[in-house]
């Protein structure tokens, strides 16, 4: 390594702590001079994340705050996507037409261009867990 002052290597790092409970940190370890290894960390959501997606370069997640977060490769922050009134638990991508769709407890479905951040369509479906009540 004579020379080189650091090496930087980008990571995305998700690690689970427990069942639909997850961090997403983004890190870049940083070999210096002296072999000494640095950490950096983000984190935007708040509670628990119910879902990760990585695809066409990005990593999405989605959980209890009610808000998509979109990172790019390297783990930096490139957007939020809010306006879900319940906990988002459904997240799915459609790298070839720049849209993902996201659904939320309460039954609202919501379709997204990922390129441009604009909503393209919202939509009601059915609440989560509603029906369960009524097989027993």
């Amino acid at each position: 390594m004579a020379g080189v002052g650091r090496i930087d290597i980008p990571t995305l790092i998700a690690t689970a702590a427990c069942p639909c409970k997850f961090s997403v940190i983004s890190a870049t370890f940083r070999l210096d001079r002296s072999g000494r290894k640095k950490k950096s960390e983000i984190s935007e959501a708040e509670g628990e994340i119910f879902k990760l997606a990585f695809e066409a370069g990005r990593l999405f997640s989605c959980g209890a705050d009610k808000i998509v977060w979109q990172y790019d490769a390297a783990g930096k922050l490139e957007r939020s996507y809010s306006g879900h009134k319940d906990w988002v638990y459904a997240l799915t991508i459609d790298a070839a037409r720049k849209r993902f769709a996201t659904g939320s407890f309460d039954g609202e479905i919501r379709l997204w261009n990922f390129e441009s951040g604009k909503l393209i369509k919202s939509f009601q479906a059915t609440a989560g867990l509603e029906d369960q009540t009524a097989l027993k």
